[in-house]
């Protein structure tokens, strides 16, 4: 789980980084999210990530990203949430990611992956974990490329 909480940091830290046209230090923004769950755990919330905003394109994204983050306060706190989410089908969130995986995040990493060098198994590796990670989930294909790269080495590949 932390293996994947650190890779949502990296890729959609990124990804708002290139749409601000700007470079992200991954380290603070994890130790930013790291607090961040640190505090929602206290009051009984689940895991805070770093998300792709839109904010980090406007001409004063930290003025936009407090201005929304205000907004939806306002909205939370009047309890108007709940009755707006029954308006947003769950199919647009899933054509959002699933167009963000496809276009935005697969091929930067699938070329990333199979071109990987002096690691034992190199592509391969690459391969087999992001076809677990496509057919399953990620967490088995962290696993079977572990597992894979594992008897590479033994084996000397």
């Amino acid at each position: 789980m932390i293996c994947l909480n650190v890779g949502a940091n990296i890729a959609f830290g990124k990804i708002t980084g290139s749409i601000a046209n700007t470079n992200v230090n991954i380290d603070h923004l994890s130790i930013v999210s790291s607090l961040a769950d640190l505090a929602s755990a206290i009051f009984g919330g689940g895991p805070v990530e770093s998300i792709i905003s839109a904010t980090g394109g406007a001409p004063h994204p930290l003025m936009s990203g407090v201005l929304m983050m205000g907004l939806m306060a306002i909205i939370l706190f009047a309890g108007l949430l709940p009755k707006m989410a029954k308006y947003i089908p769950s199919e647009s969130i899933a054509g959002f990611l699933f167009v963000l995986g496809a276009i935005v995040t697969v091929p930067t990493n699938a070329t990333a992956a199979l071109t990987v060098t002096g690691v034992p198994g190199g592509a391969i590796v690459g391969g087999i974990t992001m076809t677990v990670t496509a057919i399953t989930d990620p967490f088995l294909g962290m696993l079977a490329g572990i597992i894979f790269k594992t008897f590479a080495s033994i084996l000397g590949m």
